[in-house]
């Protein structure tokens, strides 16, 4: 397999969809939705619970961990007409630390996860863990808030502060929306009264050409707080994902990436 580094992304080598549980009530909201997305696009999909962990949720106990599995697994073949193919896997370890191996070997189309645990520890711990995945995960994290149900992805917004452009994994972007048949939608939201932002500008002439095959629209919103903006818009617009990147800081800051994952009222996915 090659170097998630160098590999071409393409939905054809990338069949299986990871999601980390702990059996609580908002990560097996999250499985839901990894196991309907699989079955969307008819992928396989991958259940992991890790048997230490740092923080435990009330509904954890490592003892029982596989008559869950098992309820899950009917549950879960129920939801989907039996027609979704799951493996799960239970390790030993630090969850992230599982994660990043499995996704060397397994190649992952995304892994999907919770916003948050079950209480105010388990919260700490997940969105720690999220927030370390998505800077370091060479795979997308597909982040779930809430209580949000998986319905067909028909918009994915793409916020771009158009700096260090030419970092884009245009690839990625492609081969995501068209996994999903979805329109892709490049926001900008300009906070510079000096240089605003617009259709004629170099960098959006720039992203056209990166993102051709996408046929992406364009957007430019004008809005002092970023993470406000980029929210506004997806909500106003009835987006379903919103991708981001925040490690390389190609698209916005670190810490208005973090508010966009942790506030978002609809999925966010990370990408590297």
């Amino acid at each position: 397999m090659p170097d998630a580094d160098n590999f071409t992304f393409k939905l054809s080598s990338m069949n299986v969809i990871i999601t980390p549980t702990d059996f609580s009530g908002v990560s097996l909201n999250a499985v839901n939705y990894a196991a309907d997305m699989a079955a969307a696009l008819n992928l396989r999909l991958l259940v992991l619970h890790a048997t230490e962990p740092v923080f435990s949720s009330p509904d954890y106990c490592s003892d029982d961990a596989e008559e869950k599995f098992m309820k899950l697994k009917d549950a879960l073949a129920n939801r989907t007409g039996n027609k979704l193919q799951m493996q799960f896997k239970q390790v030993p370890g630090i969850i992230e630390n599982e994660l990043m191996e499995i996704c060397k070997r397994k190649n992952p189309f995304a892994v999907v996860m919770a916003t948050h645990g079950a209480n105010t520890q388990t919260r700490f711990f997940i969105e720690s863990i999220t927030i370390h995945l998505s800077r370091h995960l060479k795979y997308p994290v597909i982040v779930v808030p809430g209580n949000i149900q998986y319905k067909q992805v028909k918009k994915i917004v793409l916020a771009t502060d158009l700096k260090e452009i030419k970092k884009l994994p245009a690839e990625k972007i492609i081969a995501t929306v068209n996994a999903f048949n979805a329109r892709l939608h490049v926001l900008h939201i300009n906070t510079n009264e000096d240089r605003l932002m617009n259709e004629g500008s170099p960098e959006i002439a720039f992203l056209k050409t990166k993102l051709q095959q996408a046929d992406p629209a364009f957007h430019f919103l004008k809005c002092k707080n970023v993470q406000k903006g980029i929210l506004m818009f997806a909500e106003n617009n009835n987006a379903d994902i919103i991708i981001t990147f925040p490690k390389k800081h190609i698209f916005f800051h670190k810490s208005e990436s973090r508010q966009v994952i942790f506030n978002s009222p609809v999925t966010v996915m990370t990408m590297q």
